[in-house]
């Protein structure tokens, strides 16, 4: 893949209907929820989730702290 998500893969996240997620879902793009999700319930390595979404580690961590930083500051 070209690092763009798949219907699948928004499918994927969106099934993650706990509460907790769903208030992530206004904090964060839909590709940054995907890849919290990857990592804190699939418990998937960052390698893994870059391999997944055809992006290179570097982009992958800089995407999730990113997201992390957003839920930290929901002002960025």
């Amino acid at each position: 893949e070209n690092g763009e998500l798949s219907d699948a893969m928004l499918e994927s996240a969106a099934a993650y209907d706990d509460h907790s997620l769903l208030e992530l879902e206004g904090a964060v793009t839909p590709e940054e929820l995907y890849m919290l999700k990857l990592q804190v319930f699939d418990g998937l390595t960052v390698l893994e989730i870059s391999r997944r979404l055809g992006i290179s580690v570097s982009a992958a961590k800089k995407r999730l702290q990113r997201a992390r930083d957003k839920l930290r500051d929901p002002e960025k």
